[in-house]
């Protein structure tokens, strides 16, 4: 369970970073999600709405972090608080997630759903 902790807190840093290679080692090709828009992304739309979007994170941070560790996969559930800046602008906010992590030779994100608190 320790090593999908560090899972977590590594993508968490690839988004505040905005580090294209980590999450592209991070990220299944599979991959399939629904971002805080509520749009359906791939692996190119993820890294993309990370790191081209133009919108960057001043800081964030995952909390109340609950795992739940099966044979092959691992699904993740918890919050994330964030600070985005988008151009001049500061705009806090907060986020409660999931994220499913798949075994194959090693762990890697297979899905992931973000939902904004109000």
């Amino acid at each position: 369970m320790n090593c999908i902790i560090e899972l977590e807190e590594k993508l968490t840093e690839a988004e505040l970073t905005a580090n294209e290679e980590t999450l592209k080692n991070l990220l299944s090709e599979e991959f399939r999600g629904i971002n805080i828009r509520g749009e359906w992304i791939d692996k190119k739309g993820f890294i993309a709405g990370v790191c081209k979007s133009g919108i960057k994170f001043n800081e964030l941070k995952i909390e109340n972090v609950d795992v739940l560790l099966k044979v092959n996969y691992t699904i993740v559930t918890g919050r994330s608080v964030f600070e985005l800046q988008i151009d001049e602008n500061k705009l806090p906010g907060s986020a409660q997630f999931m994220n499913i992590w798949q075994l194959d030779e090693t762990w890697q994100l297979i899905a992931s759903t973000v939902t904004p608190e109000r």
